[in-house]
Order: C-alpha cells, then sequence, then structure tokens
C-alpha cells in the first residue's frame, strides 16, 4: 500500500482485512471459512527496497500464524534475528546427526524410600560447533517442523539401547530408561516397528 503515514493506518487496514474473512464465503452455494494472517513491513523502517519489505512481512506473517492465525504481527528487528537463527539451527540440523553433534545426558530417576536408583531419564542435548549450545526449546520444535524429528528419535533409541547394554554391568533388572517422544513421534506408524527391531 503506498501512501502510509503511520502505523495507526496500518493497523486500522489489517483489522480491517481480518473482519471481512470473519463472515464465511459463499461460493456455489458451498460455505467457505478462510483464516488470515497479516504480517506488515513498513517502509523505510523495516526495509528499503521491496524484497527487503516482503522478506520481513513474511517474516512478521509467520510470527501471526505462530501466534495462533487470524492475527496480524508488525516486523520487529527480533523477530530477525529469531529468523535467522532458526534458518541457521534448520542448516546445521541436516547433518548434525551425521557429524555426531547429539548427545544423551541422563538424568537419575531415586527411589528415596529405599535410597536406590531405580532409573533414567534421557535427555538429549545439542552443542553445534558453529552454533554452539543449542537447547532442545529450539531445536525440537525446528525438527518437528522440518521433518527431521523421526531421524532424531531413531537414534535417541538406538543410543538409548546401546547405553543400557552397557548399563546392565551395575544396574539392576528392574532398571528402566525413559525416552520422551515428540507427538509427532506418536502419530507415526512406523514407530513401534522400529522400537521392537
Amino acid at each position: 500500500l503506498k501512501g502510509l503515514t503511520d502505523q495507526h493506518i496500518t493497523l486500522t487496514i489489517a483489522k480491517n482485512l481480518l473482519q471481512a474473512f470473519k463472515e464465511p464465503f459463499n461460493i456455489d452455494g458451498r460455505e467457505i471459512i478462510l483464516s488470515v494472517s497479516i504480517g506488515v513491513a513498513i517502509y523505510p523502517d523495516n526495509g528499503c527496497s521491496a524484497s527487503d519489505l516482503l522478506r520481513n512481512a513474511d517474516i512478521a506473517m509467520y510470527q501471526a500464524k505462530e501466534s495462533g492465525r487470524n492475527t496480524y504481527s508488525f516486523f520487529t528487528a527480533d523477530m530477525n534475528r529469531i529468523m535467522q537463527r532458526r534458518l541457521a539451527i534448520e542448516k546445521q540440523m541436516q547433518e548434525a546427526l551425521n557429524r555426531n553433534e547429539f548427545e544423551l545426558h541422563y538424568q537419575a530417576q531415586l527411589d528415596v524410600k529405599n535410597k536406590r536408583i531405580i532409573g533414567a531419564e534421557a535427555l538429549l542435548r545439542w552443542h553445534s560447533p558453529v552454533l554452539g549450545k543449542v537447547t532442545p526449546g529450539e531445536f525440537i520444535p525446528i525438527a518437528e517442523q522440518g521433518g527431521k524429528i523421526t531421524a532424531i528419535t531413531q537414534w535417541v533409541i538406538k543410543r538409548v539401547c546401546m547405553d543400557m547394554a552397557d548399563m546392565k554391568q551395575w544396574a539392576h533388572n528392574s532398571f528402566r530408561v525413559s525416552v520422551n517422544l515428540s507427538g509427532h513421534d506418536l502419530r507415526n506408524t512406523h514407530l513401534f516397528d522400529y522400537i521392537y527391531n
């Protein structure tokens, strides 16, 4: 849109667009309900070229989608930093398994009454040589959205089984290791085949 002088006008336009899509559309006798996510980038604060403005509006639109859709979001420099970090994580994650950058840490589960370790929880950690420490809160959602979570889960299960074989030297028969699974893993029809093989 040309000739916008302040954010208040842009905000009014965004709200009007959202309102226009609240009512279902009737096309050939069928009712169609659409949702709208709007990303806003304003010249010259958010870019001086059309490509910069479109890229930044796109980043803001994804922020609007993550906020629950049917809303708008203005581009901010923070969003750009978050998106750049996300893209870097996606890029590095593709080879992280091949380069053995993931590792497991085991958090003991204790029976306080009998004063003994009864099991452990496997915790996945990633230290990238390029990005440094990447927290599970950062990389797990990106792995889920990017379709990499299945490969990571399979690596975790395989590694836990190998580690449990080593633990048998000192662990008792009832010792268990729990593994956190993603919702995506639970919808995977091949998950149980992989676990039992």
